[in-house]
């Protein structure tokens, strides 16, 4: 069997041996979303999003470069919508001894069972999680100036986790409060300097 990735669609070709392996491939390629027979051609076209089901239908099949490069691309995007469909539902996913568990008030022995089919590719996708927040915390430290993080830091350590708002509002009622007290203290100074050229 050869499959090759040709302006979006797989294409699926294969030397006819015995009948009952030609009927094997038929239903297998039949039960993929979205893949049709080409009567012209006398080939089978399979979306490229479903190049992680055709995969695992025929693993041992010729696959082009960019035929592999479909299925890990649909293997990591399902992967993705599978995880960001747990963490919507409240479940968290944990490595504990190397096994990945799904934590949580939503979780069942069927969502674990459904962890553990993926477990391979759920690590991979929490290693990729935590190098992305590594990087963003990593670029968010980096942009701001020493004055910012030493700012940040004391208003971590003032806070004391009443939260960002209520921080940031304290902030600016400060800030305002010195504006005020600056500008009173402007006024008086040159009242007095008046005060002092009058008297000349």
């Amino acid at each position: 069997m050869d499959i090759r990735l040709i302006d979006g669609q797989l294409i699926v070709t294969w030397e006819r041996t015995d009948k009952a392996t030609h009927s094997a491939i038929l239903d297998l390629l039949k039960a993929i979303p979205g893949a049709e027979f080409d009567r012209l051609a006398l080939c089978w076209h399979v979306p490229e999003k479903q190049a992680d089901r055709l995969y695992a239908s025929f693993p041992k099949a010729s696959y082009d470069y960019d035929a592999i490069g479909a299925v890990v691309e649909a293997q990591e995007r399902r992967i993705d919508i599978f995880a960001r469909n747990l963490e919507a539902m409240g479940v968290r996913l944990t490595v504990r001894n190397g096994r990945i568990i799904a934590d949580g008030g939503n979780v069942s022995p069927l969502v674990q069972k459904l962890v553990d089919e993926r477990s391979a590719f759920l690590a991979a996708w929490l290693r990729t999680q935590n190098a992305r927040n590594r990087a963003w915390r990593g670029a968010q430290a980096s942009s701001m100036t020493k004055q910012a993080q030493s700012s940040v830091l004391q208003s971590e350590n003032d806070s004391r986790g009443v939260g960002d708002d209520l921080h940031n509002a304290e902030l600016m009622r400060k800030s305002l409060h010195n504006a005020a007290v600056n500008q009173e203290r402007q006024e008086a100074l040159r009242r007095s300097r008046r005060g002092k050229d009058g008297v000349k």
